[in-house]
């Protein structure tokens, strides 16, 4: 039998936890830059990044993440944004099970795009 080194025990057990939380970091682009942009989801302000590019601290959830950008002289933008599985699927059944949750809707396994961009354009002046 071989013999398992430590540190290959350590990195499997952080790539692991690098999966999952609660929360995430995500950042808002914006082209062209300097927009403020407002994100909210299921109709609840989650904060405003005041000038993109800018990134701001959000919890993850399963419901698609929205984000409403404006800048003087532009059109107010807003984009969805769906979050995505990231959790491994024997893991996360096997978690969810443990702690009485349904697996596929456990928002720690779910992530939004690091990045995300909103490209806003000018209105439409009639006449012109």
């Amino acid at each position: 039998m071989r013999r398992v080194s430590g540190w290959l025990v350590a990195a499997l057990f952080l790539s692991a936890c690098a999966e999952t939380g609660s929360e995430q970091v995500v950042t808002v682009v914006s082209d062209p830059p300097g927009a403020s942009c407002q994100l909210s989801r299921e109709n609840l302000s989650l904060g405003t990044v005041p000038q993109t590019p800018g990134s701001l601290k959000i919890s993850k959830s399963v419901a698609p993440l929205i984000v409403a950008c404006s800048a003087a002289g532009y059109e107010t933008i807003t984009g969805g944004f769906e979050a995505l599985f990231v959790g491994n699927p024997q893991t996360t059944l096997i978690n969810g099970a443990r702690e009485g949750k349904p697996p596929g809707l456990d928002a720690t396994y779910y992530a939004y795009p690091d990045t995300m961009t909103i490209t806003l354009r000018r209105p439409v002046v009639p006449g012109r």
